[in-house]
């Protein structure tokens, strides 16, 4: 616990005196990003029944608000189902976040596949500097289930829908630690990170993101107190 405090930071909501662990804030809704990825990484190891297809929803969000913190430019979330309001359809979702990035697209968007629904990017992130081409992206693929150390988007398959004027880096985000759940070492870290690009892990993701703004913050609050009775059980 002291070495994910140093990894977190004052945002840690947790403090070791001794032997005890306690709360450093007075409830967990003072917390409440740490405590739904607490809830997500309870659901998965703990096969939780609970709504996994809301909670992964949600997730994909708040690590679009931890690339915003981290890329220090623009971000969109791109995952399926899209947000409501936007277009759906991925011929009209995927030319719009095009020109949003400021990119160029090397189809039409009537040439463009039907059925890829998100081309398993689930967040980009983007820092423009002036009105010319040419900056830094980064596309991030999102995980909460049991695949999520196999996960790793290809940006050659990008390349063949987009012209990026800079080739995008990419990024791997999971609510998990990995030393927690087996032992893991410094080059299994390594594997991972050159399959899946960074890794936002649970603790990576709780020092981008003390807190999120609402509607969010409330829609992620309500998600974990939803599980209180099944973790009562």
């Amino acid at each position: 616990m002291q070495y994910r405090a140093e990894i977190v930071g004052h945002h840690y909501p947790i403090q070791l005196k001794g032997n005890v662990a306690q709360r450093t804030v007075a409830s967990w809704q003072d917390a409440p990003v740490y405590a739904f990825l607490l809830a997500l990484n309870a659901r998965h190891f703990h096969h939780l029944d609970a709504d996994f297809q809301t909670g992964a929803r949600l997730f994909e969000r708040v690590v679009a608000v931890a690339l915003a913190a981290y890329w220090g430019g623009e971000v969109a979330h791109f995952g399926w189902p899209r947000d409501t309001g936007e277009a759906a359809a991925f011929r009209e979702a995927f030319p719009r976040l095009v020109r949003r990035m400021g990119e160029r697209l090397t189809r039409q968007p009537d040439e463009l596949p039907g059925r890829l629904k998100d081309f398993s990017v689930d967040v980009a992130a983007w820092r423009p500097l002036d009105e010319r081409r040419g900056q830094s992206v980064m596309l991030c693929q999102c995980a909460v289930g049991s695949e999520w150390e196999d996960k790793g988007l290809h940006i050659e398959e990008w390349q063949r829908l987009i012209t990026f004027a800079v080739s995008p880096m990419k990024g791997l985000a999971f609510p998990f630690v990995p030393e927690s759940e087996r032992p893991y070492n410094d080059i299994e870290w390594e594997i991972l990170s050159a399959r899946g690009g960074v890794p936002f892990d649970r603790l990576r993701l709780a020092k981008l993101t003390p807190d999120v703004p609402d509607p969010l913050r409330a829609q992620v609050i309500a998600w974990t107190a939803s599980l209180a009775d099944v973790l009562g059980d």
